[in-house]
């Protein structure tokens, strides 16, 4: 069973093809535009990526300016 999961995991084809069981999070919206800076932040954290100078995540802030 793990040498499954880890053929299953490394397989592109399966990676495309496979069944999906969460919900998908719906359509993305425009945020809407502050009146000051700072109003609204956005944050994002995108891990699992190729490893550089040891590190494998990228944190993004947002600050949307009017």
């Amino acid at each position: 069973m793990k040498e499954m999961k880890q053929y299953v995991e490394g397989c592109d084809q399966c990676q495309r093809m496979k069944n999906r069981i969460e919900i998908l999070a719906g359509n993305l919206r425009l945020n809407i535009v502050p009146k000051r800076q700072w109003q609204h932040t956005s944050v994002d954290l995108i891990t699992k990526l190729s490893v550089s100078r040891g590190h494998d995540s990228v944190l993004i802030v947002c600050n949307s300016v009017g």
